[in-house]
């Protein structure tokens, strides 16, 4: 057997091979990994090319074939694998969250692609809420943070800020003076004064396989008459940069601290 992204299973080459005769090799490889909700379904596509034109076919891992089920899954002519769109309860492990492989073979032999993980997410209602997790004295630094739910927090991303009842902020490598949203998603609000405790804002997140946008209730920052006096402590910073020739890029340092820093 070939090593490789695509294994040759078999091959019927004899004395008598004719020259026009050629056996398959994938156009379209479906990849390693495929994630998707139940409501949107998934399709996995793979063409081979060869003389003569070869038959694609799909097989579980364990090379079980993978035919059509149906309501659930189907093989279209072309050899995509369609996972149709499913109600909660129609879940199957078996289909929904299982390894395939494509199959493409004619009379000179036949090919495997490699193991394609399938991962059905079953769609789930979810809030979001903001939590200030620092902030209380003037001149200081709050820390919003969006509080996403367990069960999806590896599926959702805080995409803006909002500070009612118009203002976005958006992530940024510039510093964006008072204001600063993290890649993880917090909010930095510096510098704070007594009169930002009259300010609402709101995070907006993102589902990142069906789309969907959330935004959570409003919150406000409450802030103490005196003035803190806090240390810098960093934040974020660059580890590890690439950039290529001739090109620019960007050092990131976010800190917090009271009063707002300073930074060299």
């Amino acid at each position: 057997m070939v090593q490789g992204a695509a294994a040759v299973v078999s091959s019927s080459v004899g004395h008598g091979f004719d020259a026009h005769l050629r056996g398959p090799s994938f156009l379209i490889e479906p990849p390693s990994r495929v994630e998707f909700s139940n409501s949107s379904g998934a399709w996995l596509d793979c063409a081979a090319s060869g003389s003569p034109a070869p038959n694609i076919d799909w097989s579980t891992a364990d090379g079980l074939p993978a035919g059509d089920v149906p309501g659930v899954r189907r093989v279209l002519r072309n050899g995509t694998l369609v996972l149709l769109p499913f109600q909660a309860a129609a879940f199957r492990q078996d289909v929904h969250s299982a390894a395939y492989r494509c199959v493409a073979s004619n009379s000179v032999g036949r090919v495997l692609s490699r193991d394609v993980q399938v991962r059905a997410i079953v769609t789930q209602a979810y809030n979001v809420e903001v939590e200030v997790i620092e902030g209380v004295s003037r001149g200081c630094t709050a820390i919003l943070k969006c509080v996403v739910p367990s069960h999806v927090k590896d599926l959702v991303r805080v995409v803006s800020w909002l500070q009612e009842p118009t203002f976005h902020i958006y992530p940024s490598l510039q510093g964006d003076g008072k204001f600063h949203l993290l890649p993880t998603g917090e909010l930095l609000v510096h510098g704070l004064e007594f009169s930002d405790q009259f300010l609402s804002y709101r995070c907006r997140t993102m589902h990142r396989l069906t789309r969907q946008v959330v935004v959570s209730a409003s919150a406000n920052i409450r802030i103490a008459d005196h003035r803190g006096v806090v240390p810098p402590t960093i934040l974020e910073h660059s580890g590890i940069i690439y950039a290529s020739q001739d090109e620019s890029t960007s050092l990131v340092c976010v800190a917090k601290a009271c009063p707002t820093p300073e930074y060299r």
